[in-house]
């Protein structure tokens, strides 16, 4: 639903992941995050500034959201490669419509290493991308509750 939506809105992300990510492109699961997490400006940009629309978006993003942590998790702890790269996958997108680049690279590197059975730590990158997803979330929460609906 999130994304029939969201693409409806604003057509495909916009992100150059066209290239194969190495594991080498992995961020350290160590490193603190230091990166913008999401750009509004962007985001809003795609939505002719509509905020309303943005809050409404941030709501779904957050409840489809909340469920593929969960899944994300379980394939991960099941070794499941195939399963953790369609939910990498599928983050990937959801994410690239909050312009949310960094975070959508990581997802597009797991998805890849993940189909490409490639011998990494699969639990550091996920809990990583979990932890960004996680700061997004209570970013994008923020956002929403700073900017209540007006009608």
């Amino acid at each position: 639903l999130l994304i029939i939506t969201l693409s409806h809105w604003l057509g495909e992300p916009k992100n150059d992941l066209t290239a194969d990510p190495s594991p080498s492109d992995h961020l350290n699961a160590d490193q603190p995050a230091t990166h913008k997490i999401w750009d509004e400006i962007a985001s809003l940009k795609h939505l002719d500034n509509d905020k309303e629309l943005l809050v409404d978006m941030i709501h779904m993003f957050q409840a489809e959201m909340s469920e593929m942590i969960v899944q994300l998790k379980s394939a991960e702890n099941q070794k499941d490669l195939i399963e953790l790269a369609n939910i990498a996958h599928a983050i990937k997108g959801s994410v690239g419509h909050f312009c949310a680049e960094v975070i959508s690279q990581k997802a597009a590197s797991l998805e890849n290493s993940a189909r490409n059975q490639e011998a990494i730590d699969y639990l550091a990158i996920t809990e990583n991308l979990i932890g960004d997803l996680n700061r997004l979330m209570r970013t994008l929460n923020d956002y929403a509750s700073a900017h209540p609906h007006q009608g």
